[in-house]
């Protein structure tokens, strides 16, 4: 009995032993680290040089691969990778149900998508390596399925940005489940996850909460999935056109606390962004710019050789002392905006898309100040009552102003203005030119009856409607430096209408005075 087991148990040994050198036979590093070299550059079709192989069989087996270098001159080096498969699966040349870690490594999003294209695109067709008798076609590894891919710490480049990603999903054929993902760079820390259900359709939806983000790099970082992945030098010569835009429909759903867009800091985002070859549309929109909100949609577009921004939507509460310091007039109005406007511009950078766009809309400003404008000051004086010009401090103070407005060329176009305040009330309209910032308004100035009534008996009797004083009057100069004209000619023509209306309201008093029946 003890001589049947410790045979049993010698020809036990003898079998491990035998599979283990069977198994580093399969799985010499020299060998392996040569075949995938082979085999990774047919499938990426560029150049793949693999520095180091080390290979392990238990508990499954694996190749850990050290500075994997991609393209020549390198597009994308891999400090290390780790990828392991079922035993089993191997001995059948296949990879099956296979972990893959990449740690510490850069990578250009396009190359990944690219990579990710090709791992997915054969359908389980094997991949033969060329170049060797040992590895032709009979003798390919083919690809079923990958059931954990995780990155760490791996850095992803788009355009001249990049972050910090670490990724735990699997890739099933076509389909990239993404359990879980974070992404930080200098400006951005979100969290993600969903479905890309195509990788060659780029189809799929993801949810994206962020305590920061930078929508500008999302902007940036979905435009390259939204292109065909083409890896570097794959595609011709360096001179060549960038190859065409492929399908596209993915969802993002955002939150994020705070961030900026376009050199704007913005808070509390929401919304539903739908990204196309073409560009990023979020509809809807809801976020907090400069103390108030804005709820509407936008559509940056990227089709063309610059960018274009289109936004439509309504204001609430926005601070104007933010606002105009944003838009380098600091201090010049101050108050609490509300309105709608539609725009749209096209440019590199927010002044030259400012400066080109077209657009409309309706605004109201409540209680603020425009500084450096004095309305009552240049009217009384222009009528020597130099007791009553006070000077305004801090510019003149209003209730409410309001205006309709169209953007055109880089001149805003102002109707239906409308200033009240407690000692004058304005209604006119002009113009607004962006560069410059110069005034050119025209308007109607009423002053309060408090003030009409210390005007003097000339200036009530000769500009005087409705029993308040009413003057033409022009503000020019810049939005820093507003200058407030009384157009004296224009006074003295509604002086002498105000005259003859008088005198002949006087005679027809007198005349029905004289012809009255006496009793």
């Amino acid at each position: 009995m003890k001589k049947a087991l410790a045979v049993s148990i010698g020809v036990l040994v003898l079998v491990l032993a035998g599979g283990a050198l069977l198994v580093r036979s399969l799985l010499d590093p020299e060998h392996v680290r040569q075949m995938l070299e082979r085999q990774a550059s047919a499938r990426l079709g560029q150049p793949v040089a693999i520095g180091r192989a080390d290979v392990s069989f238990w508990p499954r087996a694996g190749v850990t691969l050290t500075n994997l270098v991609v393209g020549q001159p390198a597009a994308v080096t891999l400090a290390r990778t780790e990828v392991s498969t079922a035993m089993r699966a191997l001995l059948s040349r296949r990879i099956e149900d296979a972990e893959v870690l990449v740690e510490d490594s850069v990578l250009d999003l396009p190359l990944l998508l690219g990579t990710l294209d090709r791992l997915s695109s054969g359908g389980g067709a094997p991949v033969a390596a060329g170049g060797g008798s040992d590895d032709g076609p009979s003798k390919g590894v083919t690809l079923v399925n990958v059931r954990s891919l995780a990155l760490r710490g791996v850095r992803v480049r788009a355009g001249d940005r990049s972050a910090v990603v670490n990724m735990e999903s699997s890739l099933d054929g076509d389909r990239l489940e993404i359990r879980s993902a974070s992404v930080a760079s200098d400006v951005t820390s979100l969290s993600a996850a969903g479905t890309i259900e195509s990788l060659a359709g780029r189809k799929g939806r993801l949810t994206i909460t962020a305590e920061a983000l930078d929508l500008d790099g999302l902007v940036v970082f979905a435009q390259e999935f939204a292109r065909q992945a083409v890896p570097p030098g794959s595609a011709g010569n360096a001179g060549a056109a960038a190859p065409p835009a492929g399908p596209m429909d993915l969802t993002l759903v955002l939150e994020a606390a705070r961030g900026n867009v376009a050199g704007m800091s913005f808070e509390r985002l929401a919304a539903t962004a739908a990204v196309t070859p073409g560009g990023v549309s979020f509809d809807p929109l809801s976020v907090g710019v400069f103390g108030g909100r804005l709820d509407g949609s936008m559509r940056v577009d990227l089709s063309g050789v610059e960018p274009a921004l289109a936004v439509t939507g309504s204001l609430a509460g926005v601070e104007m002392a933010r606002l105009t310091e944003f838009a380098g007039q600091p201090g010049s109005v101050t108050g609490t905006l509300s309105g709608s406007l539609s725009a749209a511009g096209r440019g590199t950078d927010p002044a030259r898309a400012l400066a080109r766009a077209r657009g409309q809309g309706s605004a109201t400003i409540t209680d603020g100040t425009i500084k450096g404008l004095q309305l009552v000051r240049p009217i009384v004086l222009a009528f020597g009552k130099p007791d009553a010009a006070q000077p305004v401090t801090g510019g003149e103070r209003f209730a409410r102003l309001t205006a309709a407005y169209s953007l055109a060329d880089g001149i805003v176009t102002l109707s239906d203005l409308a200033f009240d305040s407690r000692d004058v009330e304005l209604d006119g309209g002009g113009t607004f030119t962006v560069e410059g910032r110069a005034l050119d308004i025209r308007a109607d100035a009423k002053l309060s009856k408090e003030l009409t009534a210390q005007a003097g008996r000339d200036l009530v009797r000769y500009a005087a409607e409705g029993g308040q004083v009413t003057l033409p009057v022009t503000v020019t100069g810049t939005i820093e430096a507003p200058h407030v004209g009384v157009s004296l000619g224009e006074v003295a023509g509604r002086a002498v209408k105000n005259e003859l209306r008088r005198r002949t309201e006087s005679a027809v008093r007198g005349l029905l005075q004289r012809t009255k029946p006496k009793k």
